[in-house]
C-alpha cells in the first residue's frame, strides 16, 4: 500500500487492458516548458556544503550541468538556486544578533559569487540565486534584512541574483506563534502587506535593483492569503515583483507517521489538484490585474519535514516526480519552474553531500528524465487514451478530501455545497461518498479510493528544434505485475523511433543499488558525471502506431523524429 499511495498521483491514467495513446496536437492555452524549469532550494545554513567553503565545489556544478545539457538551457535561462526556508527567518548577516541561530558572513557571499562566476562558468553552467532574507525575527527591516541585502550590493552579487524573498511562509506565522515567535497569533494578511511594503522600500535603499522581489513564498493557498486579498497585494506591489511563489509538498511527514500520512494522501487524491488550485488562482489574479507575474513553486518536494523514509529516497520518488512535474508544468498558464528543497542529508534530497562526497539520489534521476523529456522548451501535446474508463486525477472535476465533484460545481464540499449548480449529488462530498462510485469506474462525481487499480501514465511533447515527438510512459502502480504495451498513434510519420528506460531492481532501490538511466548510473560517481554507456532500443511500428513495452514500476521515454510535421 505504501508504494501505491505515494505514487498514485497525476496525469492521463490508463486502466488495465489494451492501451492506445493518440497524439492529438498541441495543448491550447499552455506554454512551452522553460528549459530551466527544474531548480533547487537549500536551507541557508547548508549552502556552502554544496558550493564549497570558497565556492569551489565542481561536483555540484556538474550536477547542474547534467540537467542543463539535457534540457538545452542557454545563458538566458540560468538554473535557479534558492537559498532559504525556515532557516532564513533565523539567520543574520555578520552576527546581527545573539538570538540568530545561523550566521551569514561576507565569506558566504564571496563563495556565492565565486561559484556562479567561476566554478559554474568553467563548466558552461549559468546560475541565478534566490536569496531569502530574515523577515520573521523583527518587523523592522533595518535590523536583519537590510544588512543582508547591503552585503549583496557590497560584493557585487546582483548579476547572479534572480530575486529576493522577504521571509518564508508568513501565512504560518500566526499558527506557529508559540514556537517560532515570529509574530503573534493574530497576525493577518493585512499586517503582512504593510510590513512587506516597508521591507521592499528599505531593501531598495540598500541597493536591491527594481522588480527584484519574489513575492508570496506562502506555505498554502487559503483564507485571506489567496484571492480574497491577493489581488490588492499584486496590484499594490506590481512594480516590486519579479515573480510570485507558493510552496508545495503533496503530503506531510511532520508527525513521522508514514502509513497514516501516505494513506491519507492517496485518499485525498494526490497532489495534482492541490497544485492546480495554487496555479489557477494566481493565474486568475494575473488576469484580473492585467499583470504578467511569473508563478513558481518556490519550494517543494515529495513530503514536508524532510521526506518519508524508504519512500522519498527510493526509486518510487523517481517515478513520482516524472509524472508530477509533467502534470504540474501543464497547469493553468504554466508555472515557470520549481525549486526542489533538500539539504545535505534527509530522505527527499536529490543530491546528498558529506564533505566533498556526493550521492546522486533517485529523485535526481527523475529530474534528469523530465529535463530530457521536455528539452528545447518543447510544447505539450494532447494525448487521447483508449480505453479511458477512469478519471483518477479528477481532471474533469473539482477535488476535495478524496472526492471528485462535478466541474459545474466550481467548488467541492463546504457548508453550502448543496446550493451549487448540480446540487448535493454532484457538489457535496458527503453525498458523493454515500453514493460510493469509484473514480476508477467513471468520471465525476466519484470517490478516489486508494485501492483502485490503475496503470500507465502518458505525457507527450513536440520538440521543434530536434524535430521530434517525445512520449513519456510511467508505470508506477504496484498492482501492475506484467509489462504493458502502449500503442502510440496519430504521429503522422513512420520514422524509426527509439526509447530509453529509467529503471531500478526494485521500487525500494536507493543510491548504490543499481538505478539505471538509459543503461547509465550515478552509483559510485565521484565527480557528478554519469557512468556507463547510453543504451536505447528501437520501437517497432505496426499499422501506423508505434508499440512500446513498459515493465511494471519503470519509465520509458520514446523519441519519434518527424520531418516538418
Amino acid at each position: 500500500m505504501r508504494i501505491t499511495a505515494f505514487v498514485m498521483l497525476c496525469a492521463v491514467h490508463v486502466a488495465s487492458g489494451a492501451i492506445t495513446a493518440t497524439l492529438q496536437g498541441s495543448m491550447q492555452g499552455v506554454g512551452s516548458v522553460p528549459s530551466n524549469f527544474v531548480g533547487f532550494s537549500v536551507e541557508v545554513n547548508h549552502v556552502l556544503q554544496y558550493l564549497g567553503e570558497s565556492g569551489e565545489m565542481g561536483q555540484y556544478a556538474q550536477v547542474l550541468k547534467n540537467l542543463r545539457d539535457k534540457s538545452g538551457a542557454g545563458p538566458a535561462s540560468p538554473t535557479i538556486l534558492r537559498w532559504g526556508g525556515n532557516s532564513a527567518d533565523r539567520s543574520c548577516y555578520n552576527g546581527g544578533s545573539a538570538m540568530c541561530e545561523y550566521n551569514i558572513t561576507s565569506n558566504d557571499i564571496v563563495a556565492y559569487k565565486t561559484f556562479a562566476a567561476t566554478t559554474a562558468k568553467q563548466r558552461s553552467v549559468d546560475v541565478a540565486y534566490v536569496v531569502d532574507v530574515n523577515f520573521g525575527m523583527s518587523p523592522d527591516p533595518e535590523k536583519y534584512a537590510v544588512p543582508h541585502v547591503a552585503s549583496l550590493t557590497q560584493h557585487a552579487l546582483w548579476p547572479f541574483v534572480d530575486s529576493i524573498e522577504i521571509g518564508n511562509e508568513m501565512d504560518l506565522y500566526a499558527k506557529h506563534s508559540n514556537t517560532s515567535h515570529h509574530r503573534n497569533a493574530s497576525y493577518s494578511f493585512g499586517d503582512y502587506r504593510v510590513e512587506f511594503g516597508q521591507f521592499a522600500t528599505a531593501l531598495r535603499s540598500a541597493g536591491m535593483p527594481p522588480k527584484m522581489v519574489r513575492g508570496g513564498t506562502f506555505a498554502d493557498s487559503k483564507d485571506a492569503w489567496t484571492i480574497g486579498g491577493l489581488q490588492g497585494y499584486l496590484d499594490q506591489y506590481q512594480d516590486v515583483f519579479r515573480s510570485m511563489s507558493y510552496h508545495n509538498y503533496p503530503i506531510s511527514y511532520c508527525k513521522k507517521d508514514s502509513n497514516q500520512t501516505i494513506l491519507g494522501h492517496a485518499q485525498a487524491g494526490g497532489v495534482f489538484t492541490h497544485v492546480e488550485h495554487k496555479a489557477s488562482f494566481v493565474t486568475q489574479v494575473q488576469q484580473l490585474s492585467a499583470l504578467s507575474i511569473p508563478f513558481w513553486i518556490g519550494e517543494g518536494n515529495s513530503a514536508s519535514c524532510g521526506g518519508v523514509p524508504n519512500v522519498s529516497n527510493t526509486f518510487m520518488s523517481t517515478l513520482w516526480v516524472l509524472d508530477y512535474l509533467s502534470s504540474l508544468a501543464k497547469v493553468g498558464s504554466g508555472p515557470k519552474g520549481m525549486n526542489f528543497h533538500g539539504g545535505p542529508t534527509g530522505q527527499y534530497t536529490p543530491v546528498a553531500v558529506q564533505n566533498t562526497s556526493m550521492e546522486i539520489r533517485p529523485l535526481y534521476y527523475g529530474l534528469l528524465g523530465f529535463a530530457e523529456f521536455t528539452a528545447n522548451e518543447a510544447q505539450w501535446v494532447d494525448v487521447g487514451v483508449a480505453p479511458r474508463t477512469a478519471d483518477v486525477t479528477c481532471t474533469d472535476g473539482v477535488m476535495s478530501s478524496g472526492v471528485c465533484c462535478a466541474k459545474m460545481c466550481g467548488v467541492c464540499g463546504g457548508q453550502n455545497c448543496n446550493n451549487e449548480p448540480g446540487g448535493a449529488a454532484n457538489c457535496c462530498t458527503g453525498s458523493i461518498r454515500q453514493a460510493g462510485k469509484s473514480c476508477a469506474a467513471g468520471t465525476a462525481p466519484c470517490v478516489m479510493y486508494p485501492d483502485d487499480d490503475y496503470n500507465i501514465d502518458v505525457h507527450a511533447v513536440k520538440d521543434a528544434k530536434a524535430m521530434a515527438y517525445r512520449v513519456l510512459l510511467v508505470s508506477k502502480y504496484d498492482k501492475v505485475v506484467t509489462p504493458q504495451t502502449v500503442r502510440i498513434c496519430g504521429v503522422g510519420t513512420s520514422s524509426p523511433a527509439t526509447l530509453f528506460r529509467i529503471s531500478a531492481p526494485s521500487p525500494h532501490s536507493t543510491y548504490g543499488q543499481g538505478l539505471s538511466y538509459g543503461g547509465q548510473t550515478f552509483d559510485g560517481t565521484t565527480n557528478g558525471v554519469i557512468k556507463g554507456n547510453r543504451t536505447t532500443e528501437p520501437v517497432p511500428i505496426d499499422s501506423g502506431c508505434y508499440q512500446a513495452v513498459v515493465p511494471p514500476m519503470s519509465a520509458a521515454i520514446v523519441t519519434i523524429p518527424y520531418a516538418g510535421h
